[in-house]
């Protein structure tokens, strides 16, 4: 068999993205006979006449991990990049032959299906921010007297804001925001503070999916978001594993600096009762079960191997 090249970048310390890239590698390496040549994503851009770039969406990006096979030319590209689908744009446009490629963030069934004739489309799994962070999430001790309340802690941006502030009047929500030196916490005492509260709240970034949805899965913390649109290999499913707390009519009301206040005020009544349910308690399970089968570093190596279809996309 032709030697495949595998490319990302080195990264970061402690970096998921590129500490995961590395492990996936080894992995690989132990578990096939096909040789592999490691490139830089930088060389490998090189060798195309194009540049390495963090901040677009081409193949040549470091959130990004490529196997190519020079011999027919075809890549596989499994992408973390928050905007991924402008990978896809990106590949056809520059006559890569990208054969599959496979993301979380903002990806829809109507992306796979504008892609289908070109490039087979794979929902594939998402990451945590630090590659610590799973053995910090496994090691809080889940704790049998909980705050009933919401806790978030993030960065206060965009429409995220608006909708912050509009939560910050009630009491059900514990809201710290990342730009305040007060609300800021070592990443072991944020999972401690997260775990004593019944709920988390989980608000839209630059991505539909947040770190924040699989830290309050694995923490056995509600998460309660937004309507989650994104694809994901195996389902993030509404009342399954998450509640829609936050939708888009809610959103645009507060953008339109309407008066939400007793309509947080009925969702937060509905939020306590539903504390004491049986349903309360399978939810946490199920998110649980989803985040110990998604987010392992070796569970996640399994389901991107499969993408191979054993090996046979390359040749």
């Amino acid at each position: 068999m032709d030697k495949l090249i595998i490319s990302y970048e080195q990264g970061y310390n402690n970096w998921y993205v590129s500490e995961f890239y590395k492990y996936f590698h080894k992995q690989l390496s132990e578990i096939t006979n096909i040789q592999f040549e490691y490139v830089s994503l930088r060389d490998l851009s090189h060798r195309f006449g194009k540049t390495l770039n963090n901040q677009t969406g081409n193949i040549f990006n470091w959130y990004n991990l490529v196997i190519y096979n020079q011999t027919t030319d075809k890549f596989f590209v499994h992408s973390w990049y928050d905007y991924a689908p402008e990978i896809l744009k990106y590949s056809v446009t520059n006559n890569f032959n990208v054969v599959k490629f496979s993301c979380v963030s903002n990806l829809t069934d109507s992306i796979i299906d504008e892609y289908k004739d070109k490039i087979i489309v794979q929902p594939s799994v998402y990451y945590v921010e630090n590659w610590k962070d799973i053995e910090y999430i496994i090691s809080t001790e889940p704790q049998l007297i909980k705050d009933n309340k919401a806790y978030f802690n993030g960065l206060n941006h965009g429409i995220r804001e608006n909708v912050l502030n509009s939560l910050s009047n009630n009491s059900f929500f514990n809201i710290r925001t990342k730009g305040n030196p007060e609300h800021f916490r070592q990443k072991k005492d944020y999972y401690d503070e997260v775990s004593k509260h019944r709920f988390g709240l989980s608000l839209n970034g630059a991505a539909n999916i947040c770190y924040r949805d699989l830290e309050l899965f694995g923490l056995e913390v509600l998460n309660l978001r937004q309507p989650l649109k994104c694809k994901t290999y195996n389902p993030i499913i509404k009342d399954v594993h998450y509640l829609e707390f936050i939708n888009d009519e809610m959103v645009q009301k507060i953008l339109q600096k309407e008066n939400v206040e007793s309509l947080i005020d009925d969702k937060v009544n509905e939020l306590l009762e539903f504390k004491t349910t049986k349903e309360y308690h399978n939810m946490i399970q199920e998110s649980k079960n989803w985040f110990l089968n998604n987010c392992l570093p070796d569970k996640q190596f399994d389901i991107i191997l499969s993408f191979f279809d054993d090996f046979d996309i390359f040749f």
